[in-house]
């Protein structure tokens, strides 16, 4: 988070949008680091750490076509090739969190 502007204060009415957006994103960033440790910030596809250089993805389990919410309980981050492995495979189970050899077998 870039530390607050000094020429903006949140009392004034023309600096709402401001801070309106740096709680946002704060908000944001607190809800990514919270799934990240959810998941021992590993990737449940091919269980390397999550901050390997790869862009990072957020998978909605419950996909919101069919109900699901951008929920905590709902979210789980996946690198990107490793989502579209996901999305465009014919893996429809869902994955058992605590078993790596399960989800390893599929796209080895």
């Amino acid at each position: 988070m870039r530390p607050i502007k000094l020429d903006k204060n949140p009392y004034l009415l023309e600096n709402k949008d401001y801070f309106e957006k740096r709680k946002e994103l704060r908000s944001a960033s607190k809800f990514r680091s919270i799934i990240y440790r959810r998941f021992e910030h590993k990737c449940i596809v091919c269980n390397q750490e999550l901050q390997n250089g790869e862009p990072i993805e957020l998978d909605h389990i419950i996909p919101k076509k069919d109900g699901g919410t951008y929920a905590i309980e709902n979210i789980r981050p996946l690198h990107q090739e490793c989502h579209r492995k996901i999305t465009y495979s014919v893996w429809k189970q869902e994955p058992d969190y605590q078993s790596e050899d399960m989800i390893d077998e599929q796209f080895v």
